[in-house]
């Protein structure tokens, strides 16, 4: 009787070091950002930037205030990586571009 409470125990204890570790794990852990190449297809009036990368991937983002000089035909390099944010959201994927 007394092996089976230190088998539990044991048992209890290793399951409870597998859920702190999982708990402390962010969701950002080990991930890193996608890089890719692409250039400036249009701009319209209203700041919207139309990007077409290199992978076929084709993006629609409201241009920053950095930005601001771009142009149609202009190459950008983009960065996408894994948005930390609180733990009780969902992750979700962030996306930057910059002129090169």
């Amino acid at each position: 009787m007394n092996s089976t409470r230190i088998k539990t125990l044991g048992l209890s204890v290793a399951i409870l070091c597998l859920l702190a570790n999982l708990a402390l794990a962010g969701p950002a852990d080990n991930i890193p950002p996608l890089v890719r190449q692409g250039t400036v297809n249009s701009i319209d009036t209203h700041g919207q930037a139309t990007l077409q990368l290199e992978d076929g991937t084709t993006l629609s983002m409201q241009e920053k205030y950095w930005q601001k000089d771009w142009k149609a035909g202009d190459r950008v390099q983009c960065s996408t990586q894994e948005y930390a944010g609180r733990q009780y959201e969902a992750s979700t994927w962030n996306t930057t571009c910059e002129q090169y």
